[in-house]
């Protein structure tokens, strides 16, 4: 046998097994080693009084799950109250226990489906098996019902009061395609600005939660609030005499303060600048009033020592030994009084601190002279 005829019969033999295995696995469907698992998925026979038949679902028809072909319909199993249709999942296909099953159909022509939709979030691990059922389902409305409806309602009408409403229609809108396009073009702009707002329009929403919680966080203490106005307004009712003599006594008693204030305008004006140069005074003197002020009531409970009975008892001590300040102060005359500043530089230049010396050096300066 040459080269060529082997070679001829290899590649006839390799073509044989390809089609062998497309026409078994792939439009037969025949799986040896990946078996599909199947789930039931359960359906109502009777859908408003009539029978469902499970919305036209039939043998061999597609099983999605979010969009992807994930199997087919093996089988129905048809019961007194219910439709059963056993779901082929292909073998390794993870699909979520909490999921619901609807029939539904491709086009018009009535080409059913069963769509597998999750619910929801199920924990880790919670995937579908071989046996489990599937009871959330629901069915479309066949076509055949949804035309017999049709025809039903279109017999129902009156082919007069018919002509009466397209002839009012036309009449009506006769002319008003500028408006109408208006209406659309400013709808549009409506919808197009509320879209934009709602950032806004959520933000405000959040600080309305925002003021509800703080509202009823703090209802305890507006009812206390409520509380205390009703108890006032009911005092001031109970006063009510009162209050109308304080605002007459008030009156007169403001129409006497101006007239004294007309009267003695120039004395108060006076009166009211020697306070505020003495409060000037003061303000200056701080340190020397705060030493005063810290004497005063080591003085008073002197004094309080000194007292007994009524009678003042006191003791005096002259050092004629050693005198600190050896000179004779002299009294400042009444001219210099008058006309000349007080002699601030009479001192004791001689330093005794257990003597408590005094002196003009020894007084607190102002903080401002």
């Amino acid at each position: 046998m040459s080269r060529a005829i082997l070679a001829r019969l290899i590649a006839l033999v390799v073509i044989t097994l390809a089609g062998v295995y497309y026409i078994s696995f792939d439009a037969i469907g025949v799986h040896v080693f990946s078996q599909p698992y199947k789930v039931n998925a359960v359906f109502p026979a009777i859908v408003n009084g009539q029978p469902s038949g499970a919305g036209g679902l039939y043998s061999d028809a597609y099983v999605t799950y979010r969009g992807v072909e994930v199997g087919k319909v093996g089988s129905l199993q048809l019961h007194q109250n219910e439709v059963v249709a056993v779901l082929d999942i292909d073998h390794g296909t993870k699909i979520p226990k909490n999921v619901s099953a609807h029939v539904k159909e491709l086009t018009a022509a009535a080409e059913q489906y069963v769509d597998l939709v999750p619910e929801g979030s199920d924990p880790p691990g919670q995937y579908l098996t071989s046996g489990d059922k599937i009871t959330d389902t629901t069915i479309p409305i066949s076509v055949g019902t949804l035309l017999n409806s049709l025809n039903s309602l279109v017999n129902s009408l009156s082919p007069a009061d018919l002509n009466t409403l397209t002839s009012s229609l036309a009449t009506g809108l006769q002319d008003a395609g500028g408006n109408l396009h208006q209406i659309i073009a400013d709808g549009n702009t409506l919808a197009t600005a509320l879209q934009t707002a709602i950032p806004g329009t959520q933000q405000l929403i959040n600080a309305g939660n925002t003021v509800l919680s703080t509202f009823n966080a703090t209802s305890n203490d507006f009812a206390q609030f409520s509380t205390n106005l009703d108890l006032l307004s009911q005092q001031v009712k109970q006063s009510n005499s009162d209050l109308v003599a304080l605002l007459q006594n008030g009156a007169a008693a403001g129409t006497a303060l101006n007239n004294f204030l007309k009267q003695n305008g120039n004395a108060t004006i006076g009166l009211i600048n020697d306070l505020s140069a003495s409060t000037n005074v003061a303000y200056q003197r701080q340190p020397a009033i705060q030493a005063l002020f810290e004497v005063l009531p080591l003085f008073a409970t002197d004094v309080s020592e000194t007292v007994s009975n009524g009678q003042v008892h006191f003791q005096l001590d002259f050092n004629t030994a050693s005198p600190v300040c050896p000179y004779i102060p002299t009294l400042p005359t009444p001219t210099q009084v008058d006309g000349n500043p007080a002699d601030l530089n009479r001192n004791c230049s001689t330093e005794a601190p257990n003597l408590l010396q005094r002196g003009a050096d020894k007084a607190p300066t102002p903080a401002n002279p």
